[in-house]
Formats: structure tokens, sequence, C-alpha cells
């Protein structure tokens, strides 16, 4: 659900996260069984193995200072503390592992941010 822009139903996303994982983590199923679920959450695969890129999506280009911080926090303890910004306003990670997507998702939303795709939240 959306509201005043910004997604709601992150810790369905985390819930639902978690639970794919932890199939791939016992062999249950594939990385590819929950590859359509980070990609519109906002997680991408990297060539290098085991490593993740999360894109973090920037509302109308605007952050507060507060969630600078959060951003920047996030690089820093998930990430090499590199941000990308692209040329749709949003921020990119690189170098993230997935047990640490949840946490990552969680405190971006609650930062008025989301990872979510924009296709999939209008």
């Amino acid at each position: 659900m959306i509201k005043n822009g910004i997604y709601r139903d992150y810790l369905k996303d985390i819930e639902e996260f978690n639970r794919l994982y932890a199939e791939y983590l016992r062999g249950e199923a594939f990385e590819s069984d929950f590859k359509n679920f980070r990609l519109t959450n906002g997680i991408y695969g990297q060539r290098q193995k085991d490593f993740h890129m999360v894109r973090i999506k920037i509302p109308a280009g605007v952050l507060t200072p507060a969630q600078i911080y959060t951003v920047a926090d996030i690089g820093d303890r998930y990430s090499n503390g590199v941000a990308h910004i692209t040329t749709r306003q949003d921020i990119q990670f690189h170098w993230i592992k997935l047990e640490n997507v949840p946490e990552i998702i969680k405190t971006v939303n609650e930062a008025g941010l989301t990872t979510k795709d924009d296709m999939v939240t209008h």
C-alpha cells in the first residue's frame, strides 16, 4: 500500500524475503526462485558471487538530513561506503550480502524511503 508516496507494506516483504532466502539456504529453492521478488524490491544481483546491489528510491529526489544520515549509515554498515547516485535520483549500494537485506529494507522504509520498484508501487 502506498500512502503519501511511501510504501507501507515493507514488513510483509521482509517476511517473504526471509522465507524465500531460508528455503534457498536449505537447498529447497534455487536463487532464481526468489529473483523476481528481489528485483521488485530493488535488490539486484552482481557479477561477483554472493554480493548484490540495493537501489534506494528517493521520492522527488529530495532527502531530509535524517534520511541522508540513514543512507550513509547503510553504506557504511552493509556496503563498501560508496554510494552511487543515479540519473533517476536513486542511490545504489553494491557489495551487499543477502543476509543484510531485511535490515536494510526495514531501515530504509522507517526513514520514509523505499527500495520498492516503481512499477510495483503504482
